[in-house]
C-alpha cells in the first residue's frame, strides 16, 4: 500500500489543519481517469507529509477529481478527510466552491442562484478573490438562502490578503495545483475539531477514534 509509509495522525486531534482549495492541475483541459488518478495520489501523499487533516480537492470541470480523491484515501485507510467540490465562476464573475454536492451545478448562473441550487443538496460554499463591494453586497446576505457558509481572505495564488469587512468564517488557502506545490506552500487554517462540524464538513465525532492501519500493531501491543 502505498500510503504505509508515511506517518501521521490527524483526524483524532482537536484542532485540525484545513486547506479547503487544492486543484490537480492547472485544469486547462479536463484530465483522463489515469491521470486525474496519478495527480491525485501525489496530492494525498504531499497532504499527508506536509501535515493537513482536511483538503478540499476542487475542480472548475466538476465534482468527479475530488470524489476520486475521497474513494482513494478511504480505500487506502488514509486518515485524511477529502471534500470535493465544484470550482465555480457565476454569470457577474464571482468565484465559488460548491462542496459535498452531488451534482454539479451549470456554469454561468447568477451567483445567488447556484448557491441556492448548491444548498438544495445539501452542499457548503466558500466564496473567494472577493472585491470589496461584493464583500460589502453579501454582507447582506446573512440568515438568507445565499449566504456562504465561509470566505477564503488569503491563497498562495493570488498572494493578496482580503481585508474584508465580513462576519463570515474566513480560511487560508493554498490553491496548490500539484502534490509538490502543496507540500512547499506554508499555508493552511487550523480550525477547532468542532468548528468544522458546526460548519457541516466534518461529522460529530469523525475520525475521533480512527486508528490508522500502521499504529494498529502498536495499539495492540500497548494493550496486550
Amino acid at each position: 500500500m502505498w500510503y504505509s509509509g508515511f506517518l501521521k495522525t490527524a483526524l483524532r486531534k482537536h484542532n485540525l489543519r484545513v486547506d479547503m482549495r487544492v486543484y490537480i492541475g492547472d485544469e486547462l483541459e479536463p484530465s483522463t481517469q489515469q491521470d486525474i488518478e496519478a495527480k491525485i495520489k501525489s496530492i494525498l501523499s504531499s497532504a499527508i507529509i506536509k501535515g493537513l487533516d482536511v483538503i478540499g480537492l476542487v475542480s472548475r470541470f466538476g465534482i468527479e477529481p475530488g470524489m476520486v480523491a475521497r474513494q482513494q484515501a478511504i480505500n487506502n485507510k488514509i486518515d485524511l478527510k477529502v471534500i470535493p467540490g465544484q470550482d465555480y465562476v457565476s454569470s457577474e464573475k464571482i468565484k465559488a466552491v460548491f462542496y459535498n454536492i452531488q451534482k454539479n451545478i451549470p456554469q454561468g448562473l447568477g451567483i445567488q442562484d447556484a448557491i441556492k441550487q448548491a444548498k438544495t443538496q445539501g452542499g457548503k460554499v466558500m466564496l473567494y478573490d472577493l472585491s470589496r463591494s461584493t464583500a460589502r453586497a453579501i454582507s447582506n446576505w446573512q440568515s438568507t438562502p445565499y449566504e456562504p457558509d465561509f470566505v477564503e481572505i488569503y491563497n498562495a495564488h493570488s498572494k493578496a490578503y482580503k481585508d474584508l469587512d465580513i462576519d463570515y468564517p474566513r480560511v487560508l488557502s493554498s490553491a496548490a495545483r500539484s502534490g509538490s506545490e502543496l507540500e512547499d506552500i506554508p499555508v493552511y487554517t487550523e480550525i477547532p475539531r468542532n468548528k468544522l462540524s458546526s460548519y457541516g464538513l466534518l461529522e460529530e465525532e469523525e475520525g475521533e477514534n480512527y486508528t490508522p492501519g500502521y499504529l494498529q500493531n502498536v495499539e495492540g501491543e500497548m494493550n496486550g
